[in-house]
């Protein structure tokens, strides 16, 4: 493009509502920007900057798509064949959409199981009780401190 001009805003609501509805089916951008007449990458990810509508929505068709792409998963697998070359195909395609399920949706599709802890101590220290606390000490390990030279810490 050259200096100084500015590229206009194509932009719709329409064209997103039909870029949004070509991902929850499952298919991609790149695939949807190889049609005729379709944005190019570049500038859908204008939009997606530009436009916080267009995000939003996007944003949700994507994490329809990987639930579309496990619905596939269980037709692939389910999918009855003898021959081994199809067998093989289909692993790979089963594999890669439970890979990009998972890295669409971790939360639900991910690998790693999360734990939360949540665990709460309380304790109270009292005069008394650091007191004992030191005399076991010495009474375990001795008075180190007279030991190498030092002199001892004040009560």
């Amino acid at each position: 493009m050259p200096k100084g001009k500015k590229r206009a805003d194509s932009y719709t609501e329409a064209i997103g509502l039909t870029i949004c509805e070509w991902l929850a089916e499952g298919k991609s951008l790149r695939a949807f920007c190889r049609e005729p007449g379709s944005p190019s990458q570049s500038m859908v990810y204008r939009w997606l900057l530009k436009h916080d509508d267009f995000r939003e929505k996007y944003s949700f068709a994507r994490e329809v798509q990987a639930d579309t792409l496990v619905d596939e998963i269980v037709e692939i697998a389910d999918a009855n064949t003898a021959d081994v070359n199809e067998t093989q195909r289909n692993r790979l395609r089963v594999d890669t959409r439970k890979w990009v399920a998972a890295k669409q949706r971790p939360k639900k599709y991910g690998d790693r199981a999360e734990v939360n802890l949540n665990a709460t101590h309380q304790h109270n220290h009292t005069a008394e009780s650091v007191s004992e606390t030191s005399r076991w000490l010495e009474q375990l390990f001795g008075d180190g401190e007279k030991e190498q030279g030092k002199e001892p810490l004040p009560n």
